[in-house]
């Protein structure tokens, strides 16, 4: 599929910004349908060609099915490998020690970031078993105990040993770095020794660390040229642990990479806005997008938040700036933000054509009925906020600003879910409160009669 104008337009500023020393980093926040998926195959096909035909990607979701359904899009001949994780390139010697051409391995975050919580397949803990057996301190131990740490709580142990045995060769370059850094991860090996003397039950932590190590291991010994983070927004908080001093090996491996370069996609890279609640559970947009900024400018962070703070001082303070000085003011920040941010907005991606843009005028009366409904909404708030340790759940006002009814949608936030607690676990006070002030929720006699609702 040929990229449209914009699409080729970003692009070509993605690879030029990739090419200065000062990128490493760079967000694609097209607005939602506008091919950012495109737009990363046209950034490979252009790396692809500056490397002189040798790419090696990263490409990697919230989820394994997503990794794998959008492969065909970044690359439509691309060899499709049959990995889902980190750890298992391992066995396939032939994508570890290739040196030409392109690579785009699909990954996802659970799979082969987030590991230590997890215990993994059969598949990666034989692959384990057959390491550990060349792993020196180790040896003369019997093998039922790695029998019983690795198989524990799966099936096809023993087949899958076998045939690993039997049909697969693991690369020696990452095995080499595997027992090594093995060898060298002190709190690992307590562990180790521990679990294999009986001395501790906590196998599927010593499994997590183990399956942390190999993929450490993977990632120094394949180094890939681009990482593409699509919708990141889904795992923001494996980002944020990258910047954390006592982040884990793998993630700071994984995310410090400076000789290659990383595409984060997504059209809401950050919360648009966020309500007061919200800040009093640690939920700022504010926060989220100056974090994001943090991680993309790196060095340059301190200079950006010069000029913002300057900008926003400026704000505030309008009868000491003119117009002219606050338009300077803003068109820094603009230009600091355009070097590690680009964003097609749809009205722009189709000023030619505006059989794609139509405005739709849309009133939305606005009378008593609204006013009684928040006025009896806030009435059952403020009868929840008298039950012991819920002093501080706010008032629904700008759920009732939003929607009419607001409680007969509100399944998933916090609100709710304390109502639905208190009526199952105080049913005498709370049900008969229900009921007084059913008019904050909708009829559904009504709603399944096609009437309008009696209040």
């Amino acid at each position: 599929m040929k990229p449209k104008d914009f699409q080729q337009a970003a692009v070509e500023y993605i690879v030029g910004r990739f090419s200065e020393e000062d990128c490493h980093r760079l967000l694609c926040a097209d607005e939602v349908g506008l091919g950012k998926t495109i737009i990363a195959k046209g950034v490979i096909d252009q790396l692809l060609s500056q490397n002189k035909g040798k790419l090696r990607v990263f490409y990697i979701c919230s989820s394994q099915y997503l990794a794998i359904r959008n492969l065909p899009k970044l690359h439509p001949q691309q060899e499709n490998y049959k990995i889902s994780r980190l750890t298992e390139i391992i066995g396939q010697k032939e994508l570890a020690t290739k040196k030409k051409g392109l690579q785009i391995l699909p990954l996802s975050i659970k799979t082969s970031v987030d590991l230590k919580s997890r215990g993994g397949i059969v598949y990666e803990r034989a692959i384990l078993y057959h390491l550990l057996k060349q792993y020196s301190p180790l040896k003369g131990r019997r093998f039922n105990t790695y029998k019983r740490i690795l198989s524990m709580k799966i099936h096809g142990w023993e087949a899958t040993v076998k045939w690993i045995k039997n049909n697969i060769q693991l690369d020696e370059t990452i095995t080499r770095t595997f027992l090594l850094n093995l060898k060298r991860n002190k709190e690992v090996n307590e562990l180790l020794f521990d679990c294999f003397d009986g001395q501790s039950k906590n196998d599927l932590s010593l499994i997590g660390e183990l399956r942390a190590i190999l993929a450490v291991s993977t990632l120094k010994s394949l180094k890939p040229d681009l990482i593409i983070l699509d919708e990141f927004q889904r795992f923001a908080e494996i980002l944020k642990k990258s910047e954390d001093d006592d982040a884990s090996q793998l993630i700071k491996t994984l995310f410090g990479n400076e000789s290659g370069k990383m595409l984060l996609l997504s059209a809401t890279p950050y919360k648009m806005f966020t309500i007061r609640e919200e800040h009093l559970e640690n939920n700022s947009h504010y926060e989220e997008f100056d974090f994001l900024m943090q991680f993309l400018m790196r060095e340059e962070y301190d200079n950006f938040r010069i000029e913002w703070k300057a900008y926003s001082d400026a704000i505030f303070s309008l009868n000491q700036h003119t117009i002219n000085d606050i338009a300077a003011l803003k068109g820094c920040v603009e230009k600091r933000l355009y070097r590690y941010v680009c964003r097609t907005e749809r009205t722009i991606a189709y000023e030619n054509d505006i059989s794609q843009v139509k405005p739709v005028p849309v009133e939305l009366p606005f009378n008593r009925k609204d006013i009684g409904n928040f006025i009896i909404t806030d009435k059952i708030a403020k009868r929840l906020q008298e039950e012991p340790g819920y002093e501080d759940l706010y008032s629904p006002l700008e759920y009732c600003k939003t929607s009419p009814y607001p409680l007969s949608f509100m399944e998933l936030y916090k609100f709710k879910r304390i109502l639905r607690e208190l009526q199952i676990s105080k049913p005498g006070s709370i049900v008969p409160l229900i009921i007084e002030n059913k008019e904050a929720f909708l009829n559904y006699e009504y709603v399944n009669s096609y009437k309008d609702q009696p209040f």
